[in-house]
């Protein structure tokens, strides 16, 4: 086999290729971990992952109050296309809405890249920051494994009234005991979106 012809082929391909990593590398901010490995060294810790979050209309994002233990609980849920170009996944491992601090139990999500389907992201904060049944605007807070924080454009979430029954009131019994207090409430002092019985004084 005649050598210097295979060089005059081979050659020019590798060269073109790592050119073409290099510039893309550049053109991303992502490192050069390819060529590392071709020449035998450690890959290099990737930067900052730029975390494209936009949250979608359908279905809407909607609040409701819960309750962990006797603690009064902000419940949220978005559905929101998620994305990346980092060459490593992202792990979403805290969310919370700006101004609150996230509360009870949030269960982690990988996001793999550019391509991943819409995710429906439920958690939990506190202090409760909405009174009745008014519609909440805040930006959203993902928080990945490195701590790095990525912040939404703002979020308006709606919710809807929990019928009284559902929680034990009716005429025949009007009165049960709130979950946080334990004690008697009454149709008029129901917290009106709380998926537990509480009164309105009691959910904070």
């Amino acid at each position: 086999m005649d050598w210097s012809k295979v060089a005059w082929v081979a050659v020019p391909l590798v060269v073109g290729w790592a050119g073409t990593t290099i510039v893309r590398s550049l053109m991303e901010g992502t490192p050069l971990n390819g060529l590392r490995k071709l020449f035998g060294r450690p890959a290099a810790p990737s930067k900052k992952a730029t975390l494209s979050v936009i949250v979608l209309t359908a279905p809407e994002p909607k609040w409701h109050v819960g309750a962990m233990g006797k603690v009064p609980m902000l419940n949220l849920t978005i559905h929101a296309n998620l994305a990346h170009k980092s060459e490593e996944p992202v792990k979403i491992v805290q969310v919370y809405l700006k101004g609150t601090k996230p509360f009870g139990v949030f269960f982690p999500f990988i996001v793999a890249g550019p391509y991943d389907e819409p995710s429906l992201i439920h958690f939990s904060v506190r202090p409760i920051i909405v009174k009745g049944l008014n519609r909440l605007t805040r930006r959203v807070v993902l928080v990945d494994q490195f701590g790095d924080k990525h912040v939404t454009e703002p979020v308006t979430f709606s919710t809807i009234p929990v019928e009284p029954w559902r929680r034990g009131v009716t005429a025949e019994n009007p009165t049960i005991k709130c979950h946080v207090c334990d004690e008697p409430i009454s149709m008029i002092e129901l917290h009106e979106t709380a998926a537990i019985p509480a009164h309105k004084r009691c959910v904070k």
